[in-house]
């Protein structure tokens, strides 16, 4: 059965799991809570909702969907349900879900300068499209001189990488060429500036070294799984009485010594 990966935009994995550990229950949430089966609450940000989407199996296929304010975005487009193939890369706040065991980061990145702060910047390139630009909505921001809130789109498919401003009103220069709105195949000798910002695409060779944190749940036995699955869930409930025992516990102490003190 399929395996699934979250990353980080860097590139980094923080989740690995299988759909077959769900395979009873044909139902699998993700988000930052805590109650969900693949809970990121200490690895993501207030982008990410307590429950952001869902994979509900279908037959022999698995279908995500999307249950939160921020979305789903596939290929550089919102999506709110759809059938996962393999090889399929889902960004979801800054992270990215990948559908799939070799399904995983391509092997380039997009490196920058930022001199405001005196530092060189990476960003990671997915298999297919990649959105670039000044706003936090894309797949690699870079919020610097006249890059356009929307610049271009960099399709990844393999060892071939293509450029595509994403509109005419955007200037964009590729070995000091002002190019047009048709798509141009870049490489990692390409000169290339968006607005006022040089850029530059560099091959990367990703380890296994990359890994920060792994939960496998092929590795458990599927009762296991399922157990374990309710056990989390139960936790905040847990919780809830514990802090509702000792705020009991407090308020008779306080009545105890006020009696005292009154008689």
């Amino acid at each position: 059965m399929p395996i699934c990966h979250i990353y980080e935009s860097s590139g980094v994995e923080i989740k690995r799991f299988s759909t077959e550990s769900y395979n009873r229950t044909g139902l699998i949430t993700v988000g930052r809570s805590s109650r969900c089966d693949i809970s990121l609450k200490a690895l993501a940000k207030g982008y990410i909702s307590r429950q952001h989407f869902t994979l509900k199996r279908q037959a022999d296929s698995w279908i995500i969907e999307d249950c939160s304010h921020v979305g789903l975005v596939k290929d550089g487009n919102k999506i709110t349900r759809e059938r996962l193939n393999i090889g399929d890369v889902i960004r979801f706040g800054q992270l990215f879900f990948c559908y799939g065991d070799k399904t995983a980061p391509s092997d380039f990145d997009i490196t920058w300068e930022n001199d405001i702060r005196d530092v060189s910047c990476q960003a990671v390139l997915w298999p297919g499209v990649n959105t670039i630009g000044a706003s936090a909505d894309n797949y690699i921001t870079i919020r610097l001189g006249d890059v356009s809130r929307n610049h271009a789109k960099i399709t990844v498919t393999g060892s071939n990488v293509i450029f595509q401003n994403a509109s005419r009103n955007v200037k964009t220069f590729i070995d000091d060429a002002l190019i047009d709105h048709n798509p141009v195949k870049i490489s990692t000798d390409s000169r290339i500036v968006l607005g006022d910002i040089a850029i530059s695409l560099q091959k990367v060779n990703r380890t296994s070294s990359d890994l920060v944190e792994v939960y496998l749940g092929d590795d458990l036995p599927l009762d296991q799984a399922l157990e374990n699955q309710l056990q989390q869930k139960s936790q905040l409930p847990f919780k809830i009485i514990c802090l509702l025992v000792l705020c009991l516990g407090f308020l008779i102490f306080l009545l105890f010594m006020t009696y005292i003190l009154l008689s």
